[in-house]
């Protein structure tokens, strides 16, 4: 792990498969399945400018990024973005997270002063838009 880079690292623990570590920093996400004799990573996926990550609340092998303005949904057994929501925002995305109990509920928030949420059912448009900038 470089920890001096100026990027914002992101972190996040497997909520089904708890031995699972997703990091990422600057242009790489990195999985650590743990224990492990290694200190190396047990995947590696290219991205770019990765600001949080988060596990969907019921498949293990799935999770969300976000980059800039942009949320990309991955699959690890595929080792790539299964979809993506491309402007998600005016300004970039700062955090995501999932409702824990709503499985299709992601909530996104920007430097735009707004969080979205959005149903993954349909991703065309936001379900919903709070301004907190006034």
């Amino acid at each position: 792990l470089d920890m001096s880079s100026s990027s914002n690292p992101a972190i996040a623990w497997g909520i089904h498969a708890p031995e699972k570590l997703i990091y990422a920093e600057s242009d790489q996400i990195c999985l650590w399945t743990l224990p492990s004799t290694s200190h190396k990573p047990t995947q590696k996926i290219e991205a770019s400018h990765v600001n949080d990550l988060a596990w969907l609340p019921k498949q293990e092998h799935s999770f969300a990024s976000c980059s800039q303005r942009h949320v990309f949904f991955w699959d690890l057994r595929q080792e790539r973005r299964t979809q993506t929501i491309l402007k998600a925002h005016d300004d970039s995305i700062n955090a995501i997270s999932y409702n824990p109990i709503g499985e299709y509920l992601l909530a996104s928030c920007s430097e735009d002063k707004t969080v979205a949420l959005w149903d993954l059912r349909n991703l065309d448009g936001k379900l919903f838009t709070l301004d907190h900038s006034k």
